[in-house]
């Protein structure tokens, strides 16, 4: 039986980059000189290793929210995962609580008239939304 693996992300990890898997099987740059890694996931990885399960987590993240957004890179952390956009809006999402996590987020931007307004908007906690605002003039 002949396995063909195809890359998932473009990952970085302990200053290292690799192709992965969506099961986190790290695959070797040099059989896939053609790829187009802008067409990958980007996610760094704070972590000792590559956690599958997280891994799963980013794909369902991205397929459920972060798909509509100009997304630069996730970063994963222990038990959160950031959801860094190009023009430097971080959303933070916690690993145990995804799904809870996502549906206070789509529900909170609903309710937003201007995301221009925030930077960062941790939907991490229970029973609210941590936002930092951007200042008129542009500052943090």
């Amino acid at each position: 039986i002949v396995q063909e693996y195809k890359p998932f992300a473009y990952v970085s990890i302990n200053r290292n980059k690799y192709f992965i898997t969506k099961d986190g099987i790290v695959l070797d740059k040099k059989y896939y000189p053609n790829i187009n890694k802008k067409k990958l996931l980007k996610i760094v990885i704070n972590d000792e290793k590559i956690n599958k399960d997280k891994l799963k987590k980013v794909e369902k993240l991205h397929n459920n929210f972060c798909k509509k957004f100009n997304l630069e890179k996730y970063i994963i952390y222990k038990s959160q995962i950031a959801c860094v956009l190009k023009d430097n809006k971080t959303f933070l999402f916690s690993v145990e609580n995804l799904d809870s996590n996502i549906e206070k987020a789509n529900k909170f931007l609903s309710k937003v008239k201007n995301l221009n307004n925030y930077r960062v908007l941790d939907f991490r906690f229970e029973h609210m939304v941590i936002v930092k605002e951007k200042k008129k003039d542009g500052e943090k």
